[in-house]
Protein backbone atom coordinates (compact mmCIF):
# COMPACT_ATOMS: atom_id res chain seq x y z
CA UNK A 1 0.00 0.00 0.00
CA UNK A 2 1.47 3.34 -1.08
CA UNK A 3 2.44 6.01 1.40
CA UNK A 4 0.21 8.51 -0.42
CA UNK A 5 -2.80 6.27 0.22
CA UNK A 6 -1.87 5.94 3.86
CA UNK A 7 -1.51 9.69 4.23
CA UNK A 8 -4.96 10.17 2.76
CA UNK A 9 -6.48 7.58 5.10
CA UNK A 10 -4.88 9.22 8.13
CA UNK A 11 -5.49 12.80 7.05
CA UNK A 12 -6.49 14.87 10.09
CA UNK A 13 -4.56 12.68 12.53
CA UNK A 14 -3.90 15.55 14.92
CA UNK A 15 -3.24 13.22 17.86
CA UNK A 16 -0.77 10.97 16.02
CA UNK A 17 -2.85 7.81 16.36
CA UNK A 18 -1.52 6.33 13.12
CA UNK A 19 1.67 5.31 14.93
CA UNK A 20 -0.36 3.45 17.58
CA UNK A 21 -2.47 1.63 14.96
CA UNK A 22 0.64 0.69 12.96
CA UNK A 23 2.26 -0.78 16.05
CA UNK A 24 -0.86 -2.71 17.08
CA UNK A 25 -1.46 -3.93 13.52
CA UNK A 26 2.05 -5.34 13.31
CA UNK A 27 1.73 -6.95 16.74
CA UNK A 28 -1.58 -8.66 15.91
CA UNK A 29 -0.43 -9.87 12.50
CA UNK A 30 2.75 -11.37 13.98
CA UNK A 31 0.68 -13.03 16.68
CA UNK A 32 -1.67 -14.55 14.13
CA UNK A 33 1.16 -16.05 12.06
CA UNK A 34 2.87 -17.35 15.19
CA UNK A 35 -0.31 -18.82 16.73
CA UNK A 36 -2.63 -19.81 13.90
CA UNK A 37 -4.24 -22.51 16.00
CA UNK A 38 -5.27 -19.97 18.65
CA UNK A 39 -9.05 -19.94 19.14
CA UNK A 40 -9.59 -16.29 18.36
CA UNK A 41 -8.18 -13.25 20.10
CA UNK A 42 -9.71 -10.23 21.83
CA UNK A 43 -7.70 -7.04 22.35
CA UNK A 44 -9.13 -4.24 24.49
CA UNK A 45 -7.90 -0.79 23.48
CA UNK A 46 -8.32 1.18 26.68
CA UNK A 47 -8.55 4.96 26.50
CA UNK A 48 -10.46 7.84 28.05
CA UNK A 49 -13.20 9.54 26.13
CA UNK A 50 -12.10 12.17 23.63
CA UNK A 51 -8.48 11.14 22.99
CA UNK A 52 -8.85 9.85 19.44
CA UNK A 53 -9.92 6.26 20.05
CA UNK A 54 -12.77 6.26 17.53
CA UNK A 55 -10.70 8.16 14.99
CA UNK A 56 -7.97 5.54 15.30
CA UNK A 57 -10.31 2.54 15.00
CA UNK A 58 -12.19 3.86 11.95
CA UNK A 59 -9.04 4.87 10.08
CA UNK A 60 -7.34 1.64 11.08
CA UNK A 61 -10.28 -0.23 9.53
CA UNK A 62 -9.73 1.64 6.27
CA UNK A 63 -6.05 0.78 6.32
CA UNK A 64 -6.71 -2.91 7.00
CA UNK A 65 -9.22 -3.09 4.11
CA UNK A 66 -6.65 -1.64 1.75
CA UNK A 67 -4.17 -4.21 3.00
CA UNK A 68 -6.60 -6.97 2.02
CA UNK A 69 -8.05 -7.96 5.41
CA UNK A 70 -11.77 -8.59 5.85
CA UNK A 71 -12.75 -6.06 8.51
CA UNK A 72 -15.96 -4.84 10.13
CA UNK A 73 -16.51 -1.78 12.34
CA UNK A 74 -19.36 -1.99 14.86
CA UNK A 75 -20.52 1.06 16.79
CA UNK A 76 -21.99 -0.51 19.93
CA UNK A 77 -23.44 2.78 21.18
CA UNK A 78 -25.33 3.40 17.93
CA UNK A 79 -27.02 0.00 18.32
CA UNK A 80 -27.71 0.21 22.05
CA UNK A 81 -31.44 0.65 21.44
CA UNK A 82 -31.90 -3.01 20.43
CA UNK A 83 -33.14 -5.47 23.09
CA UNK A 84 -31.02 -8.27 21.59
CA UNK A 85 -27.42 -7.02 21.12
CA UNK A 86 -26.25 -10.06 19.18
CA UNK A 87 -28.96 -9.67 16.53
CA UNK A 88 -27.71 -6.23 15.53
CA UNK A 89 -24.09 -7.35 15.87
CA UNK A 90 -24.42 -10.37 13.60
CA UNK A 91 -26.45 -8.35 11.10
CA UNK A 92 -23.65 -5.76 10.92
CA UNK A 93 -21.04 -8.49 10.48
CA UNK A 94 -23.05 -10.11 7.74
CA UNK A 95 -23.55 -6.84 5.85
CA UNK A 96 -19.93 -5.78 6.24
CA UNK A 97 -18.33 -9.09 5.25
CA UNK A 98 -20.82 -9.92 2.48
CA UNK A 99 -19.90 -6.68 0.72
CA UNK A 100 -16.22 -7.66 0.88
CA UNK A 101 -16.95 -11.18 -0.40
CA UNK A 102 -18.90 -10.04 -3.48
CA UNK A 103 -16.39 -11.60 -5.85
CA UNK A 104 -16.04 -14.74 -3.70
CA UNK A 105 -19.32 -16.69 -4.05
CA UNK A 106 -18.21 -19.66 -1.96
CA UNK A 107 -17.09 -17.41 0.89
CA UNK A 108 -20.37 -15.54 0.68
CA UNK A 109 -22.30 -18.82 0.86
CA UNK A 110 -20.34 -19.99 3.89
CA UNK A 111 -20.93 -16.62 5.53
CA UNK A 112 -24.66 -17.08 4.99
CA UNK A 113 -24.48 -20.55 6.54
CA UNK A 114 -22.73 -19.11 9.56
CA UNK A 115 -25.41 -16.44 9.99
CA UNK A 116 -28.14 -19.10 9.91
CA UNK A 117 -26.25 -21.14 12.49
CA UNK A 118 -25.91 -18.04 14.67
CA UNK A 119 -29.63 -17.43 14.53
CA UNK A 120 -30.26 -20.86 16.00
CA UNK A 121 -28.32 -19.74 19.05
CA UNK A 122 -29.74 -16.26 19.60
CA UNK A 123 -33.30 -16.89 18.36
CA UNK A 124 -34.29 -20.37 19.57
CA UNK A 125 -37.78 -21.46 18.58
CA UNK A 126 -38.73 -22.40 22.15
CA UNK A 127 -37.29 -21.07 25.42
CA UNK A 128 -37.97 -22.90 28.64
CA UNK A 129 -38.96 -20.12 31.01
CA UNK A 130 -39.51 -22.32 34.09
CA UNK A 131 -40.92 -20.24 36.93
CA UNK A 132 -41.68 -17.29 34.65
CA UNK A 133 -43.92 -19.43 32.45
CA UNK A 134 -45.63 -20.88 35.49
CA UNK A 135 -46.34 -17.42 36.89
CA UNK A 136 -47.67 -16.18 33.55
CA UNK A 137 -50.01 -19.16 33.34
CA UNK A 138 -51.39 -18.94 36.87
CA UNK A 139 -50.61 -15.45 38.12
CA UNK A 140 -48.97 -17.00 41.21
CA UNK A 141 -45.60 -15.79 42.47
CA UNK A 142 -42.96 -18.53 42.60
CA UNK A 143 -42.27 -18.00 46.31
CA UNK A 144 -45.91 -18.88 47.01
CA UNK A 145 -45.55 -22.03 44.91
CA UNK A 146 -42.55 -23.10 46.96
CA UNK A 147 -44.54 -22.63 50.16
CA UNK A 148 -47.28 -24.86 48.77
CA UNK A 149 -44.91 -27.46 47.41
CA UNK A 150 -45.07 -29.94 50.32
CA UNK A 151 -48.82 -30.01 50.84
CA UNK A 152 -52.04 -29.04 49.24
CA UNK A 153 -53.05 -25.46 50.15
CA UNK A 154 -54.58 -22.26 48.88
CA UNK A 155 -52.55 -19.27 47.62
CA UNK A 156 -53.54 -15.90 46.33
CA UNK A 157 -52.38 -14.74 42.89
CA UNK A 158 -51.38 -11.16 42.06
CA UNK A 159 -54.77 -10.75 40.41
CA UNK A 160 -56.46 -11.47 43.75
CA UNK A 161 -57.88 -14.83 42.66
CA UNK A 162 -57.57 -17.79 45.07
CA UNK A 163 -55.97 -20.90 43.59
CA UNK A 164 -55.94 -24.41 44.98
CA UNK A 165 -52.49 -25.90 44.64
CA UNK A 166 -51.74 -29.57 44.68
CA UNK A 167 -48.19 -30.33 45.73
CA UNK A 168 -47.85 -33.37 43.46
CA UNK A 169 -49.03 -31.40 40.43
CA UNK A 170 -46.66 -28.54 41.20
CA UNK A 171 -43.79 -31.02 41.50
CA UNK A 172 -44.76 -32.49 38.14
CA UNK A 173 -44.88 -29.05 36.52
CA UNK A 174 -41.52 -28.07 37.97
CA UNK A 175 -40.00 -31.35 36.85
CA UNK A 176 -41.20 -30.72 33.31
CA UNK A 177 -39.84 -27.18 33.38
CA UNK A 178 -36.43 -28.39 34.60
CA UNK A 179 -36.41 -31.07 31.91
CA UNK A 180 -37.28 -28.53 29.22
CA UNK A 181 -34.57 -26.18 30.46
CA UNK A 182 -32.00 -28.99 30.44
CA UNK A 183 -32.98 -29.94 26.91
CA UNK A 184 -32.78 -26.31 25.83
CA UNK A 185 -29.31 -26.03 27.39
CA UNK A 186 -28.08 -29.06 25.47
CA UNK A 187 -29.60 -27.74 22.25
CA UNK A 188 -27.96 -24.35 22.79
CA UNK A 189 -24.56 -25.94 23.32
CA UNK A 190 -24.97 -27.90 20.12
CA UNK A 191 -26.06 -24.74 18.28
CA UNK A 192 -22.99 -22.84 19.54
CA UNK A 193 -20.73 -25.66 18.42
CA UNK A 194 -22.39 -25.68 14.99
CA UNK A 195 -22.03 -21.91 14.76
CA UNK A 196 -18.32 -22.08 15.49
CA UNK A 197 -17.91 -24.89 12.99
CA UNK A 198 -19.50 -22.82 10.21
CA UNK A 199 -17.25 -19.87 11.05
CA UNK A 200 -14.21 -22.16 11.05
CA UNK A 201 -15.19 -23.44 7.60
CA UNK A 202 -15.34 -19.86 6.34
CA UNK A 203 -11.85 -19.11 7.70
CA UNK A 204 -10.43 -22.31 6.22
CA UNK A 205 -11.90 -21.48 2.82
CA UNK A 206 -10.46 -17.95 2.90
CA UNK A 207 -7.04 -19.29 3.84
CA UNK A 208 -7.16 -21.91 1.09
CA UNK A 209 -8.23 -19.43 -1.59
CA UNK A 210 -5.60 -16.89 -0.57
CA UNK A 211 -7.63 -14.01 -1.98
CA UNK A 212 -7.62 -12.01 1.22
CA UNK A 213 -5.38 -11.55 4.21
CA UNK A 214 -6.16 -13.17 7.53
CA UNK A 215 -7.12 -12.70 10.26
CA UNK A 216 -10.59 -11.20 9.99
CA UNK A 217 -10.72 -8.06 12.14
CA UNK A 218 -13.83 -6.93 14.01
CA UNK A 219 -13.61 -3.49 15.60
CA UNK A 220 -16.14 -2.84 18.38
CA UNK A 221 -16.27 0.77 19.53
CA UNK A 222 -18.01 2.88 22.21
CA UNK A 223 -18.77 -0.10 24.46
CA UNK A 224 -18.33 1.95 27.64
CA UNK A 225 -21.21 4.24 26.60
CA UNK A 226 -23.69 1.35 26.39
CA UNK A 227 -26.02 0.19 29.12
CA UNK A 228 -24.30 -2.49 31.26
CA UNK A 229 -26.59 -5.42 30.36
CA UNK A 230 -26.12 -4.67 26.65
CA UNK A 231 -22.31 -4.54 26.98
CA UNK A 232 -22.16 -7.76 28.99
CA UNK A 233 -24.40 -9.69 26.60
CA UNK A 234 -22.35 -8.51 23.64
CA UNK A 235 -19.09 -9.56 25.30
CA UNK A 236 -20.59 -12.92 26.25
CA UNK A 237 -21.65 -13.48 22.64
CA UNK A 238 -18.19 -12.60 21.35
CA UNK A 239 -16.62 -15.03 23.79
CA UNK A 240 -18.94 -17.95 23.04
CA UNK A 241 -19.76 -17.55 19.35
CA UNK A 242 -16.55 -16.22 17.83
CA UNK A 243 -13.82 -18.09 19.64
CA UNK A 244 -12.29 -19.63 16.49
CA UNK A 245 -8.93 -19.25 14.85
CA UNK A 246 -8.58 -16.42 12.39
CA UNK A 247 -11.04 -13.97 13.97
CA UNK A 248 -9.52 -11.09 15.93
CA UNK A 249 -11.56 -8.58 17.90
CA UNK A 250 -10.38 -5.10 18.83
CA UNK A 251 -12.68 -3.53 21.43
CA UNK A 252 -12.33 0.18 22.03
CA UNK A 253 -13.53 1.16 25.48
CA UNK A 254 -12.74 2.95 28.70
CA UNK A 255 -12.39 -0.06 30.97
CA UNK A 256 -12.69 1.84 34.24
CA UNK A 257 -15.86 3.63 33.06
CA UNK A 258 -17.39 0.37 31.84
CA UNK A 259 -16.48 -1.35 35.11
CA UNK A 260 -18.06 1.50 37.07
CA UNK A 261 -21.35 1.27 35.18
CA UNK A 262 -21.45 -2.48 35.77
CA UNK A 263 -20.80 -1.94 39.48
CA UNK A 264 -23.75 0.45 39.67
CA UNK A 265 -26.00 -2.38 38.50
CA UNK A 266 -24.45 -5.31 40.36
CA UNK A 267 -23.21 -3.52 43.47
CA UNK A 268 -20.01 -1.79 44.54
CA UNK A 269 -18.64 -5.00 46.04
CA UNK A 270 -18.85 -6.76 42.69
CA UNK A 271 -15.39 -7.15 41.10
CA UNK A 272 -16.42 -5.63 37.79
CA UNK A 273 -12.88 -5.02 36.52
CA UNK A 274 -11.90 -8.60 37.26
CA UNK A 275 -15.10 -9.76 35.58
CA UNK A 276 -14.31 -7.76 32.44
CA UNK A 277 -10.76 -9.06 32.22
CA UNK A 278 -12.00 -12.56 31.47
CA UNK A 279 -13.33 -11.31 28.15
CA UNK A 280 -10.03 -9.78 27.02
CA UNK A 281 -6.87 -11.66 26.11
CA UNK A 282 -4.80 -8.47 26.31
CA UNK A 283 -5.37 -4.81 27.13
CA UNK A 284 -3.52 -1.95 25.49
CA UNK A 285 -3.80 1.57 26.89
CA UNK A 286 -3.50 4.44 24.45
CA UNK A 287 -1.08 7.06 25.75
CA UNK A 288 -2.40 10.52 26.51
CA UNK A 289 -1.74 12.81 23.55
CA UNK A 290 0.73 15.68 23.63
CA UNK A 291 -0.93 18.68 25.27
CA UNK A 292 -0.44 21.05 22.31
CA UNK A 293 -1.58 18.44 19.78
CA UNK A 294 -4.66 17.75 21.88
CA UNK A 295 -5.44 21.45 22.15
CA UNK A 296 -5.07 21.86 18.39
CA UNK A 297 -7.42 18.96 17.78
CA UNK A 298 -9.99 20.40 20.20
CA UNK A 299 -9.89 23.87 18.73
CA UNK A 300 -10.66 22.53 15.28
CA UNK A 301 -14.24 22.50 16.56
CA UNK A 302 -14.47 26.25 17.22
CA UNK A 303 -17.25 27.98 15.29
CA UNK A 304 -15.06 31.07 15.01
CA UNK A 305 -11.32 30.79 15.46
CA UNK A 306 -9.64 34.18 15.90
CA UNK A 307 -6.37 34.90 14.19
CA UNK A 308 -3.31 36.42 15.79
CA UNK A 309 -4.43 39.94 14.80
CA UNK A 310 -7.71 39.42 16.69
CA UNK A 311 -5.85 38.74 19.92
CA UNK A 312 -4.47 41.27 22.37
CA UNK A 313 -1.46 39.42 23.76
CA UNK A 314 0.48 42.12 25.57
CA UNK A 315 3.55 41.04 23.62
CA UNK A 316 3.72 37.88 25.70
CA UNK A 317 4.99 35.99 22.69
CA UNK A 318 6.30 32.62 23.87
CA UNK A 319 9.80 31.32 23.35
CA UNK A 320 9.22 27.87 21.88
CA UNK A 321 12.67 26.40 22.46
CA UNK A 322 13.40 25.35 18.88
CA UNK A 323 10.13 23.50 18.43
CA UNK A 324 7.83 24.47 15.58
CA UNK A 325 5.53 27.22 16.81
CA UNK A 326 1.86 26.17 16.81
CA UNK A 327 -1.10 28.46 16.38
CA UNK A 328 -0.92 31.04 19.19
CA UNK A 329 -4.37 30.27 20.59
CA UNK A 330 -3.55 26.56 20.55
CA UNK A 331 -0.35 27.12 22.50
CA UNK A 332 -2.07 29.27 25.12
CA UNK A 333 -4.98 26.86 25.51
CA UNK A 334 -2.50 24.05 26.24
CA UNK A 335 -0.54 26.16 28.75
CA UNK A 336 -3.63 27.36 30.62
CA UNK A 337 -5.13 23.85 30.65
CA UNK A 338 -1.94 22.54 32.22
CA UNK A 339 -1.80 25.44 34.65
CA UNK A 340 -5.31 24.73 35.93
CA UNK A 341 -4.74 20.96 35.97
CA UNK A 342 -7.59 20.21 33.56
CA UNK A 343 -8.15 16.59 32.63
CA UNK A 344 -8.65 15.75 28.97
CA UNK A 345 -12.40 15.58 29.53
CA UNK A 346 -12.32 18.95 31.32
CA UNK A 347 -10.46 20.42 28.36
CA UNK A 348 -13.39 19.41 26.16
CA UNK A 349 -15.63 21.36 28.53
CA UNK A 350 -13.30 24.38 28.51
CA UNK A 351 -13.33 24.38 24.72
CA UNK A 352 -17.13 24.56 24.70
CA UNK A 353 -17.05 27.54 27.06
CA UNK A 354 -14.35 29.23 24.99
CA UNK A 355 -16.31 28.61 21.78
CA UNK A 356 -19.40 30.39 23.11
CA UNK A 357 -17.37 33.19 24.71
CA UNK A 358 -15.47 33.94 21.49
CA UNK A 359 -18.74 34.41 19.65
CA UNK A 360 -19.73 37.00 22.25
CA UNK A 361 -16.44 38.86 21.70
CA UNK A 362 -16.30 38.67 17.92
CA UNK A 363 -15.58 42.02 16.33
CA UNK A 364 -13.27 43.32 19.06
CA UNK A 365 -9.70 42.60 20.02
CA UNK A 366 -9.72 39.84 22.58
CA UNK A 367 -7.50 39.83 25.66
CA UNK A 368 -6.87 36.14 25.24
CA UNK A 369 -4.83 35.67 28.44
CA UNK A 370 -7.59 37.08 30.63
CA UNK A 371 -10.29 35.21 28.71
CA UNK A 372 -8.51 31.86 29.04
CA UNK A 373 -7.81 32.47 32.71
CA UNK A 374 -11.53 32.96 33.37
CA UNK A 375 -12.60 30.06 31.12
CA UNK A 376 -10.27 27.58 32.82
CA UNK A 377 -11.22 28.81 36.28
CA UNK A 378 -14.93 28.41 35.51
CA UNK A 379 -14.35 24.89 34.16
CA UNK A 380 -12.49 23.84 37.29
CA UNK A 381 -14.83 25.46 39.82
CA UNK A 382 -17.90 27.58 39.02
CA UNK A 383 -18.19 28.29 42.75
CA UNK A 384 -14.67 29.70 43.01
CA UNK A 385 -15.25 31.60 39.76
CA UNK A 386 -18.22 33.41 41.34
CA UNK A 387 -16.11 34.38 44.35
CA UNK A 388 -13.30 35.74 42.17
CA UNK A 389 -15.81 37.80 40.17
CA UNK A 390 -17.49 39.06 43.33
CA UNK A 391 -14.19 40.19 44.89
CA UNK A 392 -12.60 41.20 41.57
CA UNK A 393 -9.54 39.33 42.73
CA UNK A 394 -8.08 36.28 44.43
CA UNK A 395 -7.23 37.86 47.78
CA UNK A 396 -8.30 35.71 50.75
CA UNK A 397 -8.97 32.83 48.35
CA UNK A 398 -5.50 31.27 48.39
CA UNK A 399 -6.72 28.25 50.36
CA UNK A 400 -9.47 27.56 47.83
CA UNK A 401 -7.03 27.90 44.95
CA UNK A 402 -4.76 25.41 46.69
CA UNK A 403 -7.69 23.00 46.84
CA UNK A 404 -7.71 22.90 43.04
CA UNK A 405 -4.61 20.72 43.41
CA UNK A 406 -2.90 22.08 40.33
CA UNK A 407 0.43 20.62 39.20
CA UNK A 408 3.35 22.42 40.91
CA UNK A 409 5.06 24.82 38.55
CA UNK A 410 2.57 24.25 35.75
CA UNK A 411 1.22 27.04 33.61
CA UNK A 412 4.44 28.90 32.92
CA UNK A 413 4.85 30.87 29.72
CA UNK A 414 8.50 31.19 28.82
CA UNK A 415 8.92 34.53 27.04
CA UNK A 416 11.73 36.61 25.59
CA UNK A 417 12.44 39.88 27.43
CA UNK A 418 14.39 42.91 26.34
CA UNK A 419 17.91 43.17 27.77
CA UNK A 420 19.84 46.36 28.45
CA UNK A 421 20.65 46.69 24.76
CA UNK A 422 16.91 46.58 23.89
CA UNK A 423 17.22 43.23 22.10
CA UNK A 424 15.11 40.15 22.79
CA UNK A 425 17.67 37.85 24.32
CA UNK A 426 16.63 37.29 27.92
CA UNK A 427 14.16 34.52 28.63
CA UNK A 428 11.79 34.67 31.56
CA UNK A 429 8.97 32.49 32.88
CA UNK A 430 5.66 34.19 33.60
CA UNK A 431 2.96 32.20 35.37
CA UNK A 432 -0.68 32.40 34.38
CA UNK A 433 -1.71 33.28 37.94
CA UNK A 434 0.50 36.36 37.75
CA UNK A 435 -1.22 37.40 34.53
CA UNK A 436 -4.71 36.76 35.89
CA UNK A 437 -4.03 38.73 39.07
CA UNK A 438 -2.65 41.67 37.08
CA UNK A 439 -5.83 41.86 35.01
CA UNK A 440 -8.05 41.57 38.09
CA UNK A 441 -6.04 44.24 39.86
CA UNK A 442 -6.37 46.57 36.91
CA UNK A 443 -10.15 46.14 36.85
CA UNK A 444 -10.24 47.09 40.56
CA UNK A 445 -8.46 50.35 39.72
CA UNK A 446 -4.81 49.40 39.76
CA UNK A 447 -2.27 49.84 36.98
CA UNK A 448 -0.03 47.59 34.92
CA UNK A 449 2.70 50.18 34.74
CA UNK A 450 4.74 49.02 37.70
CA UNK A 451 7.51 48.66 35.12
CA UNK A 452 7.98 51.41 32.56
CA UNK A 453 9.10 49.13 29.73
CA UNK A 454 6.10 48.32 27.53
CA UNK A 455 7.91 45.22 26.24
CA UNK A 456 8.51 43.68 29.68
CA UNK A 457 6.06 41.97 31.99
CA UNK A 458 3.85 43.24 33.55
CA UNK A 459 4.06 46.64 31.87
CA UNK A 460 3.61 45.05 28.47
CA UNK A 461 0.00 44.13 29.21
CA UNK A 462 -1.09 47.77 29.08
CA UNK A 463 0.08 48.09 25.49
CA UNK A 464 -2.99 46.33 24.11
CA UNK A 465 -5.63 47.75 26.43
CA UNK A 466 -8.61 49.59 24.88
CA UNK A 467 -8.35 53.37 24.81
CA UNK A 468 -8.98 55.14 28.08
CA UNK A 469 -8.80 53.58 31.52
CA UNK A 470 -12.53 53.60 32.25
CA UNK A 471 -13.34 52.11 28.86
CA UNK A 472 -10.64 49.48 29.28
CA UNK A 473 -11.92 48.43 32.70
CA UNK A 474 -15.50 48.25 31.45
CA UNK A 475 -14.48 46.15 28.45
CA UNK A 476 -12.50 43.71 30.59
CA UNK A 477 -15.25 43.55 33.22
CA UNK A 478 -17.67 42.37 30.51
CA UNK A 479 -15.65 39.14 30.28
CA UNK A 480 -17.08 38.03 33.64
CA UNK A 481 -20.66 37.77 32.36
CA UNK A 482 -19.59 36.51 28.94
CA UNK A 483 -17.77 33.54 30.48
CA UNK A 484 -20.53 32.87 33.01
CA UNK A 485 -23.15 32.69 30.27
CA UNK A 486 -20.87 30.65 28.02
CA UNK A 487 -20.41 28.24 30.93
CA UNK A 488 -24.15 27.61 30.90
CA UNK A 489 -23.66 25.50 27.77
CA UNK A 490 -21.38 23.14 29.64
CA UNK A 491 -23.86 21.55 32.04
CA UNK A 492 -21.88 22.67 35.05
CA UNK A 493 -23.41 23.82 38.37
CA UNK A 494 -24.13 27.55 38.34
Amino acid sequence: MGEDNLKEIWRGDHLERRAEATYLGGFLLNRYHARKSEAGFVLAVNAAWGVGKTFMLTRWCDQLRHEGHPVVYFDAWANDFTPEPLIAFIAELNDGLAAQFNTMPVAKKKLSEWVKASQRVILPAVKAMGAVALKQASGIAIDKVVEAYEEESEVQAESGAIHKINGEKVAEQLSKAVGAALKEHINTRKAISACREKLTQLIQHLEKQGRCQLPIYVMVDELDRCRPDYAIELLEGIKHLFGVQGVYFVIGTNISELAHSISVVYGERFDSEGYLKRFFDLEYSLPDPDGVLFADDLLQGLIWRPGKDDLATGFLDPFWGGREMPDYLTYLFAVYSEGFGLSLRDQHGAMRILDAALQGLKGQRIHVHFLLYLVMLYQRSPTLYRKVVQHRGTENLSHEFNDLRRPPGAGAIKIMQLDQNQTFSVSKSVFIDQIGQRYLGYIRGGTFESQPNAYSFPGNLVADLPGGESGARSALSSYFDIVRRAGGFNNRPS
